[in-house]
């Protein structure tokens, strides 16, 4: 309920989850009304990003954008958040109609629109710590939808739709759990850690890098959509391990086989290359302390599971266990708690595993390693 009346916002997505329209309809004498009807029409190549809003009774344009550099110094690596460029209104938009060219803060909220062609503001944006509007003012303010964090603010209900999920300024929480649960923190609902003046989210997926290393921040930070993919991939493999191992230790044949799957995983989606998931794996392991022949030996069974590259996360775990089974991952001979499961390790060629679940046998003893190249698939 908005000023006393009852309304309604309905927003449609595609398959490939991209926001193609906006129903509003209000409440009165006793039936629905629609007051406004806009399709979308979106960049495929820029995450679904709106480059034409049209009015979906006659199909005449009310507005249309122009995308630029994002805050990465590319088209699409920091999700859009700052790589808007400018907004034509056009006709319909009354006083306000024309180009407007954006102007921004340091973390990517729209601040400002200027007239292409008078130069004057037309529209300034101001903000509290959790992105709740305090000022929005000028003929062209409320008409232009991307606002803070550069994502589409709806003027109705002033929730901020991110690509994966929608964020209320207001409450300053999302208002769905995040996508994958409790591996990305206690707090499903928190945003940002509670810290969105030092941090911006690029798509609705948290900003935070966990627990992870310096180097996988500073590669999070050069590849924040690769990083949001790689984030839920982790989580699905750990899922993933539960269900398939009752258990295991690092340094095992089921460690091997999650080093595999996961950058398997990783290659193999849309959104991230293979150098990409390489570069990921090889920042995973740069620690401090992290054992000479441990990283040789996981860095190798990561570009096996590069090259791999499965269509899936159940086909990464199975291709990277045949994988193992045709001795083509590395592992050492620890102690792996509990019976195997699922044929590991104690179908594998030439390997035993007493009454305790410990492994004998097998292609890799103490000291460094220096494997050859991965075969190929």
């Amino acid at each position: 309920m908005i000023n006393s009346k009852i309304i309604i916002k309905e927003w449609t997505w595609n398959a490939d989850d991209c926001n193609i329209q906006q129903v509003t309809s209000i409440w009165t004498n006793n039936a629905w009304f629609v007051v406004e009807n806009l399709k979308f029409v979106s960049d495929p190549m820029l995450f679904g990003r709106h480059i034409v809003e049209l009015n979906a009774t006659n199909n005449t344009l009310v507005r249309s954008y122009a995308w630029d550099l994002d805050l990465s110094g590319t088209m699409d690596g920091a999700g859009g958040v700052g790589g808007l460029a400018w907004v034509t209104l056009h006709t319909a938009s009354g006083a306000a109609a024309g180009t407007h060219f954006a102007a921004y803060d340091g973390n990517g909220n729209v601040v400002a629109l200027v007239s292409a062609t008078t130069d004057d503001v037309t529209a300034r944006y101001e903000y509290g710590p959790f992105g709740e509007p305090i000022r929005v003012s000028g003929p062209a303010a409320t008409m232009n939808p991307f606002r803070f964090s550069t994502k589409r603010t709806c003027n109705t209900t002033e929730l901020v739709l991110y690509e994966y999920r929608a964020y209320s300024p207001t409450l300053g929480r999302w208002l769905s759990r995040d996508p994958i649960g409790e591996a990305g923190g206690g707090n499903l609902y928190g945003f940002v850690e509670n810290r969105p003046s030092n941090s911006s989210d690029l798509l609705g997926l948290s900003s935070s890098t966990g627990g992870a290393n310096a180097a996988e921040k500073a590669w999070c930070r050069a590849n924040p959509i690769c990083c949001c993919v790689a984030r839920n991939s982790g989580a699905e493999v750990k899922a993933e391990m539960a269900k398939r191992y009752l258990g295991w230790q690092d340094n095992t044949v089921e460690n091997a086989v999650q080093h595999c799957a996961w950058i398997c995983y990783v290659a193999s989606k849309a959104l991230c290359s293979k150098a990409e998931a390489i570069s990921l794996g090889q920042a995973h392991e740069n620690y401090p302390g992290n054992p000479a022949h441990d990283k040789a030996m996981d860095l190798y069974n990561n570009s096996v599971g590069a090259d791999i590259g499965g269509k899936n996360l159940v086909d990464c775990f199975n291709r990277c266990e045949v994988a193992a089974k045709g001795h083509r991952l590395y592992w050492w001979q620890v102690v792996s708690p509990g019976p195997p499961r699922q044929g590991l390790p104690s179908d594998f060629p030439g390997f035993t595993v007493d009454g305790q679940g410990r492994v004998t046998g097998g292609t890799v003893g103490t000291g460094s390693i220096n494997p050859p190249a991965p075969p190929a698939p």
